[in-house]
């Protein structure tokens, strides 16, 4: 196989864009807090995203904290789906 100039094309499936070669060789400045990780799964549910932020998190949010934080954002959901059916249905 040839190089592309990225380590990793899991990665660049995961980011949505190529990689740049100085881009994969820089480590993450810091790790995504809990109301990062939360606000990213949130605008991710409701499908709007700018561009800046969604780069911003893909390089701060590691694989972990996305599986996890999408979890609890889908309990969440089903949770006040479940409210709601039995507030309509009493």
């Amino acid at each position: 196989m040839e190089d592309r100039g990225y380590d990793d094309g899991w990665l660049e499936l995961t980011r949505g864009y190529r990689m740049q070669p100085e881009e994969s060789k820089q480590t993450p400045s810091k790790k995504a807090g809990p109301l990062q990780v939360a606000l990213a799964v949130f605008w991710s549910f409701f499908g709007v995203r700018k561009q800046k932020n969604l780069q911003e998190d893909a390089v701060s949010i590691t694989p972990i904290q996305a599986i996890i934080g999408g979890l609890i954002g889908v309990a969440f959901f089903v949770f006040i789906l479940i409210m709601i059916v039995r507030m309509v249905t009493r």
